[in-house]
């Protein structure tokens, strides 16, 4: 008898386990902060699944809808060596392009790819987005060609996740080496990336930046001719675009960093 129940026991382990998805049996990687984006539908072709018609019928000239054409290309997010360091907040960017088509009804989509894959035309690609924790350096050729892009029409926002100083103190680093000339600032409290599609002059952050009430939004900039080309937070919008919080990210709060990030692409895409 004694035997009997352990043998069902063990039965059930197994098909308890079995019934569990695969999925839901992963682990995320250590400093992952948000979910990933969701998959991408499966493409299926028109005729998949039909059985074929009996003879001799004559088979009918079907009409179908076609696919959707592709959206454009908007943002295309830079990838480093450790995931752990551009990838923490997997879904911000789609998250920030989801919500935009349903407050614009304007569709867009991203990549994501190594600085040394990206062809930096402004024409296909207007902006390319840098984000990470890490202490990081571009080589003198990535500096020109990042130059280059800019002074042709690119825009480029460098966030650093979380508030990181190690990466804050790297992008003010490298971008006085790309452009000596042109030092970075604050951005003036009447900049049309505050009011060019949502006012926000002022904003939320999180408990951990120590700023309490609403304040000024943290982005500095670099500009060519008449446009702001380069913008960088020092402080965390990427959490938010993620939309989650945590007690270490020193950002600005979901709702402002959505609105914010709206009015960046809007801006760049304008321009």
């Amino acid at each position: 008898m004694k035997r009997c129940k352990v043998l069902l026991v063990m039965v059930l382990g197994v098909v308890l386990v079995a019934s569990v998805p695969v999925g839901a049996m992963e682990v995320r990687e250590m400093g992952e902060c948000g979910p990933p984006p969701p998959p991408k539908p499966a493409q299926r072709s028109g005729a998949e699944g039909l059985p074929p018609l009996p003879l001799p019928v004559t088979p009918q000239r079907r009409t179908e809808n076609k696919k959707p054409p592709t959206p454009p290309t908007m943002v295309i997010k830079i990838v480093t060596g450790d995931k752990r360091d551009w990838a923490t907040d997997q879904n911000d960017i789609n998250n920030l392009l989801v919500w935009m088509q349903t407050k614009l009804k304007i569709n867009f989509t991203y990549e994501e790819k190594k600085l040394s894959k990206i062809k930096l035309d402004s024409t296909r690609h207007p902006m390319l987005y840098r984000t990470g924790h890490n202490a990081f350096t571009f080589t003198q050729a990535e500096r020109e060609r990042l130059r280059e892009y800019v002074l042709k029409g690119g825009f480029i926002y460098f966030d650093a996740c979380c508030g990181r100083d190690a990466f804050a103190k790297s992008a003010r680093k490298e971008l006085a080496q790309i452009f000596p000339e042109r030092p970075l600032k604050r951005l003036a409290s009447d900049h049309p990336i505050y009011r060019c599609y949502y006012s926000v002059p002022l904003v939320r952050y999180t408990p951990a930046t120590g700023i309490s009430g609403m304040a000024p939004p943290p982005l500095e900039g670099i500009d060519i001719g008449c446009r702001t080309a380069v913008v960088f937070s020092p402080i965390d919008l990427s959490c938010g675009w993620d939309m989650h919080t945590h007690k270490q990210c020193k950002g600005v709060q979901a709702e402002y960093a959505l609105k914010l990030g709206e009015n960046m692409i809007a801006y760049a895409t304008a321009t």
